[in-house]
């Protein structure tokens, strides 16, 4: 079987299937830690709150800087070796982690982890654009997109089994990306392949009515379309991100469960992989319709939250946001490719986008509690829920009335 890339050439499955299983790992840092957070009074009794910040926070953070710096490398040539250190020192920390046994050996081995998920966060998607174009990217994208959320959440599903064995034990789903390992010489051969643009892409868009606007450069990258999609890609993971971050104290007073609120956020990544995978068929339907329909739904899913508290509505609601977020993720990711003038930059391209979410996730607090204590709702617990939901409203109105333009549209070629 082979997969056909939109250039007349083809790759075979196993050359597909090595570049999927990049993204295995790059949704999991922190994931094996929240289980013990309510526990790490009993394992280290002498941890500091700063401590437990850095535990938790600090992957996240150091991932956007060497996001940047893989991005940077995947222009020489030495992108193979970027990638072979990146998962070799994934697969590294894993292992110390089920030997660690002191806060500061945790917070070490955190760090990097961070370091090396973000050496590979930009391949994960950057060699898809390097092999595939057209809808066949379009479609690989989505499938990635897919894969990430699939792999968290039954990375999710795991822990939650095996975390009341042992601290220790959660750390091993940061095994997944060792797969990469055994798959490495279909993955040089995927890194070494000539970008499928055989030709630099036109300014963005040719037929947004900003093209004057949005053609100024600098170091290669389309300035105004690179800043309109950066912030689009934080909007979306932020508003996304207030339902695992937000929703365990909102349905927890509600006395539903434990394995009730893991279910609640487990559908939202859940929805999110099924979104992705079933990409092309949705654009097919919705055409450039996407992004407002996407956002519309995402404020039904955000109404779910704040309306009735029921566990049957947070699901409904989870699985609404899961969908719409899960349709835009991978389209952007694919628009990423054409903020840049020359196809060697496609990877590049890639990294400075992904930072937006990890910025997103870490900036969510922050932003939340400053909004909150503007309008003096700090002790709210539907706060964050309703601050999101006006959020995406207005998003809905932009999107519609934009929906011919770069960051909105959806151009016949996405699903052709």
């Amino acid at each position: 079987m082979q997969f056909k890339t939109g250039t007349g050439s083809t790759v075979s499955v196993m050359t597909a299937i090595a570049l999927w299983s990049l993204s295995l790992g790059v949704d999991l840092p922190g994931l094996a830690v929240t289980p013990m957070l309510d526990r790490l009074d009993s394992i280290f009794p002498n941890a500091s709150e700063l401590e437990v910040q850095l535990l938790t926070v600090l992957p996240n953070l150091l991932i956007i800087p060497f996001v940047l710096l893989s991005g940077r490398l995947s222009m020489s040539n030495h992108k193979t070796i970027v990638i072979t250190t990146g998962v070799a020192l994934y697969v590294l920390s894993a292992i110390l982690y089920i030997f660690s046994n002191t806060m500061t050996e945790l917070i070490i081995i955190s760090a990097l982890l961070g370091c090396a998920c973000g050496l590979i966060l930009p391949f994960s998607t950057g060699l898809i654009a390097n092999v595939f174009t057209g809808s066949y990217r379009v479609t690989q994208m989505g499938i990635v997109s897919g894969i990430g959320n699939g792999a968290l959440v039954v990375a999710t599903f795991i822990v939650g089994l095996i975390a009341s064995i042992d601290w220790h034990m959660p750390f091993l789903v940061y095994l997944l990306p060792a797969i990469s390992l055994f798959l490495l010489p279909w993955i040089y051969k995927a890194a070494d392949k000539t970008p499928a643009a055989t030709i630099e892409p036109a300014p963005v868009d040719a037929t947004d009515p900003h093209k004057n606007e949005d053609s100024k450069k600098w170091d290669g990258f389309y300035i105004m379309p690179t800043i309109k999609l950066l912030g689009s890609y934080f909007f979306f993971i932020y508003v996304m991100s207030v339902i695992p971050y937000y929703g365990p104290y909102l349905m927890t007073p509600d006395k539903l469960s434990t394995t009730q609120i893991g279910t609640v956020i487990a559908l939202l990544y859940l929805a999110m992989f099924l979104s992705g995978i079933s990409l092309i068929k949705t654009l097919r339907i919705v055409r450039d319709n996407t992004y407002w329909i996407a956002c519309a739904t995402i404020s039904i899913g955000m109404l779910a939250f704040i309306l009735v508290h029921s566990f049957e509505l947070y699901c409904l609601g989870a699985l609404l946001v899961g969908f719409g977020v899960g349709t835009l993720q991978p389209v952007i990711y694919d628009k990423a490719t054409e903020i840049v003038d020359s196809p060697r930059r496609m990877t590049m391209a890639m990294a400075v986008i992904l930072t937006a979410n990890y910025l997103a996730i870490s900036l969510l607090p922050i932003i939340n509690d400053f909004f909150a204590r503007l309008f003096g709702c700090k002790s709210s617990l539907i706060f964050p829920f309703l601050f999101a939901l006006v959020l995406i409203v207005a998003a809905t109105g932009v999107a519609f009335y934009n929906r011919r333009g770069f960051i909105f549209g959806i151009r016949n070629s996405y699903y052709s």
